[in-house]
């Protein structure tokens, strides 16, 4: 578990790294998409640290403890924003020639509205909003992206779906060990989270 701790920790200032570059390309290249992806990093970072139960110590920055539930509900809220905004910008020539995607942007709008009222709503409220969307948000993305990567076979968008499916199935593995059908030394979710990031890397990286 300790050297899982020191990997995770080397992960972690690695894609810390990487968000400040991809900034600085996006602000020296005026590119629009290095720009998203390190938001999007950062983000993901932040749901991360909330899965491992650091997030009030996040990057040595204590959080009060009553802004934390403020700042919880934000993360959670900016989250299906930073995807869906990635997601148009590697992908839009694409997503422009597939049939059902109307519904993107609104939704897309939904949760910036919900954004910016989260700090403000009471906990309960915002879950009962937000896991219900939520419930509605995630099967029709991953239908796009699976119609996404069988439009356009390139790597890059076969990198974006197994990024997807990396914390999926880790979601799974941990479940099924909650249920005593496994054991594991750490929590599957960070690593795939963290799996997931690096493959989105190379997705933007068009590797």
């Amino acid at each position: 578990a300790q050297s899982f701790d020191r990997i995770g920790g080397a992960l972690l200032g690695a894609m810390l790294l990487l968000s400040a570059v991809s900034l600085l390309v996006s602000i020296r290249n005026r590119d629009i998409v290095y720009l998203l992806f390190s938001f999007w990093t950062l983000v993901t970072l932040r749901l991360a640290a909330i899965n491992a139960g650091f997030d009030l110590t996040w990057l040595g920055l204590p959080v009060e403890s009553s802004a934390a539930p403020a700042l919880l509900r934000v993360t959670l809220a900016m989250n299906p924003i930073a995807n869906g905004v990635l997601f148009i910008a590697l992908f839009d020539k694409v997503i422009r020639k597939l049939p059902h995607t109307e519904f993107f942007w609104p939704d897309l709008l939904a949760f910036g509205a919900l954004a910016v009222v989260a700090p403000i709503l009471s906990h309960e409220t915002f879950l009962a909003v937000f896991w219900p969307s939520t419930a509605v948000a995630v099967p029709y993305f991953l239908y796009l992206i699976v119609r996404v990567v069988r439009a356009d076979r390139s790597r890059s968008t076969l990198l974006y779906g197994l990024a997807w499916a990396s914390p999926l199935v880790a979601a799974l593995v941990d479940i099924l060990a909650k249920s005593g059908l496994g054991g594991f030394p750490f929590s599957a979710i960070q690593l795939g989270i963290l799996v997931g990031a690096l493959l989105t890397t190379g997705a933007v990286a068009g590797w």
